[in-house]
């Protein structure tokens, strides 16, 4: 017989595991209904990232999500990355029966290293607090996306 296998987003994964069960069914009855203004800035970013910017005298560019594509942009090359591929799929085991995908926003190479890349669009900084040692700790940066990303894929 053959056994299952359930795929699942790392976001859908997180808020599953937040600690609040509504959260996640909230999450899964909103996601098909509505795209909120921010998700929608957060994929017109992403995607002048991937198909490259826009001619910005274009009536139909959002200018907002323009600037921040090109500030990205430039932060990339100031800081030498080469780009080898945006909106990256990656699939990767979780346990017996599960796996998790998400897209990795830019697998890139500095210093000949390889370097992946996750774009934050969000308006507000995320909060950051200091540790016992002094280290910064970014609390939402702790999820399971980038743990996912560094677990190597079924496939290659």
């Amino acid at each position: 017989m053959k056994q299952m296998l359930i795929t699942v987003s790392a976001t859908a994964l997180s808020t599953y595991l937040s600690g609040c069960n509504w959260r996640y069914r909230l999450y899964k009855k909103y996601t098909r209904l509505k795209v909120s203004p921010a998700e929608t800035f957060g994929i017109a970013v992403h995607k002048m990232m991937q198909s490259g910017l826009p001619d910005p005298i274009e009536p139909t560019v959002d200018m907002a999500a323009y600037e921040t594509a090109r500030k990205l942009s430039l932060l990339e090359s100031k800081r030498g990355y080469k780009i080898l591929a945006r909106e990256v799929k990656h699939i990767a085991p979780l346990c017996e029966g599960i796996q998790v995908f998400g897209i990795i926003d830019a697998v890139a190479e500095l210093d000949g290293v390889t370097v992946l890349i996750d774009y934050k669009t969000a308006s507000r900084s995320w909060k950051e607090v200091t540790g016992a040692g002094g280290e910064i700790i970014v609390a939402k940066s702790r999820g399971f996306q980038g743990p996912i990303y560094l677990t190597p894929p079924h496939d290659g």
